[in-house]
C-alpha cells in the first residue's frame, strides 16, 4: 500500500509563522546590550572553517543527488506536475512522493 506525507495547508502556515517569529525574536535578543555573540556567524557559518574533506563530501553528495534526479526524472516530473494523476496511473513508486517532500 503506497503511503504519502500530507500536511494540511493550515499546519504548514503555522510552521512557517513559528519559524519567522523565532528568527525575529532571536535577532531582537542579539541586539541587546551585553550580548557579545556574533549571530551572523551562527546563522551562516565561516567559510574559512570548511576543510578540503568537507568540499569532497559536498561534491559526492551533489553527484548523488544529480544522479538520482536523472535516474528518476520521468517519475519526478509526473509527481511534480500532477501528483494525483501520477498516483492513479501508478507510474511512480511509493517512495518518490515522500522524497519530493524532503
Amino acid at each position: 500500500m503506497p503511503w504519502s506525507v500530507s500536511i494540511p495547508p493550515a499546519r504548514g502556515y503555522v510552521i512557517g509563522a513559528l519559524w519567522a517569529i523565532g528568527m525575529a525574536v532571536g535577532c531582537s535578543l542579539s541586539r541587546r546590550r551585553g550580548y557579545n555573540q556574533d549571530l551572523m556567524s551562527y546563522l551562516f557559518g565561516n567559510i574559512l572553517m570548511v576543510t578540503p574533506h568537507d568540499l569532497w563530501l559536498i561534491a559526492a553528495l551533489d553527484l548523488g543527488v544529480v544522479a538520482a534526479a536523472l535516474a528518476f526524472y520521468n517519475q519526478l516530473q509526473a509527481v511534480c506536475f500532477d501528483e494525483e494523476f501520477a498516483r492513479i496511473r501508478a507510474s511512480t513508486s511509493s517512495c518518490i512522493i515522500p522524497c519530493c517532500y524532503v
